[in-house]
C-alpha cells in the first residue's frame, strides 16, 4: 500500500509540471503468438510509436508526448509494472491522465502466425472516447515497416482532424439586417345599409449593423468585442369604414408609428473560468475529411437597454386615442451563432487565413435579408 500510495504522489508530481501542456502518452502492447518472437513484435511497435511521435514533432508543434520508456527513466521498475499489468485501456487511461496527457495513443500487435495484426487509437482524455482508431495487418518480416509507415501517415492524417494545437489569432464579424416593406390592401365592407370600403397599409423599415471582434485565445475559448447599432421603423394605417363596435358597426381610423433606436457595445460575462467571469463567446474550428474546414461562432451581447418610441391615434365611436408619442425602454441582447465555410485547409496548415466575399440569406416569410461577412487570420500555437 505504501509503495502505491508513493507512486501516486510522484505521478502527480509529474502531472503538475505539465498541466498546461498539450500531452500524448503513448503505450505499446505486444501479444506474441506462442512461440512466436516477442522482441520482433515490440520492435515493429516502437518503430510505428517514433514514426507517430516524428508526424507530431512536425505537425502538433504545441504538443509533447511521453511514452513507457520516458516513464520508466522516472519510475522504477517494479513501480512500472504495478501500473502496466493490466495492459487494458482504462489502467492506461489511468496512467495518461496521471501524467498530465490530455490524449492517450495505445498501439497494440498480435502475432499471427506469419501475419501480425496491428492496432493504433488514440483517446481522448475529455471525451474518454478514440477519436482515431486504424487497424491494418503486416508480415511478420521486414515487409510490416512498409506497412507501419504507411499506418503512421494515416494516424496523423486522422489525428489532424481535430484541432489539438489551438488556432490563435483575429476574426472579425459583421452582420447586417435589412428589412423594407410596404403593404397595401384594399376590398370592400358592407355595413349599415350601405357599402364601404377596408384600407389597410403598412410599411416597416429595419436596419442593423452588428460587428464583432473575436481574439481566439484556446481551441474554444475567445475574446470577444461587439459595436451594434439598430434602427427599426413601422408606420400602421387602417381605415375601416365597418369596425365593430359595442354599439354596432362604425368608421374607424387608426394610425400607429413605433421607432426603435438602440446602440449595444459589451458582451455577456455569464461564464467563469478559473473563479474570473470571461465573455460568452466560443470560436470552434472543426476539419473534415475532404480538406476542408468551417468555423463555428456562437456569442452573445450583454442585456442593454433599447429605447422605443410609439404613437398611436384612434378615432371611432368606441375607440379613440391619441396624445403625445410615448417612450418606453426595453432591455435585449443580441446573439450570434453561425457556422462559416468551408474554407481550403487542414490542421496541418501553420496558418488558416481567409476574407472571403459576404454570405446573404433572405428569410422566405418575413423577407429579412441578413448579410454575414466574416475576415481572420489564425496561426497554429
Amino acid at each position: 500500500m505504501k509503495r502505491i500510495l508513493l507512486l501516486i504522489i510522484l505521478l502527480g508530481t509529474i502531472s503538475a509540471g505539465y498541466a498546461e501542456e498539450t500531452k500524448f502518452y503513448i503505450s505499446f502492447r505486444t501479444i506474441p503468438e506462442k512461440g512466436g518472437d516477442e522482441d520482433r513484435l515490440s520492435l515493429f511497435a516502437i518503430h510505428l510509436g517514433g514514426e507517430i511521435n516524428i508526424k507530431i514533432d512536425e505537425f502538433l508543434p504545441c504538443a509533447t508526448h511521453m511514452d513507457q520508456n520516458d516513464l520508466a527513466a522516472v519510475l522504477d521498475n517494479e513501480r512500472q509494472k504495478q501500473l502496466l499489468g493490466v495492459g487494458d485501456d482504462e489502467a492506461l487511461k489511468s496512467i495518461a491522465g496521471s501524467v498530465g496527457a490530455q490524449y492517450l495513443i495505445s498501439i497494440t500487435l498480435i502475432g499471427m502466425g506469419s501475419q501480425v495484426s496491428i492496432n493504433a487509437k488514440c483517446i481522448d482524455m475529455k471525451k474518454a472516447q478514440p477519436i482515431v482508431n486504424i487497424a491494418d495487418q503486416a508480415p511478420d518480416d521486414e515487409g510490416a515497416f512498409d506497412v507501419i509507415n504507411g499506418m503512421a501517415d494515416k494516424f496523423i492524417d486522422e489525428l489532424c482532424r481535430y484541432e489539438i494545437c489551438p488556432y490563435i489569432g483575429t476574426l472579425k464579424v459583421e452582420v447586417s439586417e435589412d428589412l423594407d416593406v410596404d403593404r397595401k390592401s384594399e376590398y370592400p365592407v358592407f355595413c349599415n345599409g350601405r357599402d364601404g370600403l377596408y384600407k389597410m397599409s403598412y410599411k416597416e423599415s429595419k436596419h442593423t449593423d452588428n460587428f464583432w471582434t473575436f481574439e481566439k485565445v484556446t481551441r474554444v475559448r475567445a475574446d470577444a468585442f461587439i459595436d451594434f447599432d439598430i434602427s427599426e421603423e413601422t408606420d400602421k394605417v387602417i381605415d375601416d369604414d365597418c369596425h365593430t363596435c359595442p354599439q354596432g358597426k362604425t368608421r374607424r381610423y387608426f394610425h400607429e408609428t413605433v421607432t426603435k433606436k438602440g446602440k449595444i457595445t459589451e458582451v455577456s460575462e455569464e461564464s467563469e473560468v478559473y473563479g474570473q467571469r470571461i465573455n460568452d463567446a466560443r470560436v470552434e474550428i472543426t476539419f473534415s475529411d475532404d480538406g476542408t474546414y468551417t468555423i463555428k461562432i456562437e456569442a452573445t451581447s450583454a442585456e442593454t437597454e433599447i429605447t422605443e418610441t410609439r404613437y398611436t391615434n384612434a378615432e371611432s365611436w368606441c375607440d379613440t386615442n391619441g396624445g403625445p408619442p410615448k417612450t418606453i425602454t426595453n432591455k435585449v441582447d443580441v446573439p450570434l451563432t453561425y457556422i462559416f465555410g468551408p474554407y481550403k485547409g487542414t490542421a496541418k496548415d501553420e496558418f488558416l487565413t481567409a476574407h472571403p466575399d459576404p454570405v446573404e440569406e433572405t428569410n422566405p416569410i418575413t423577407g429579412l435579408k441578413t448579410t454575414y461577412t466574416i475576415s481572420f487570420d489564425l496561426q497554429k500555437e
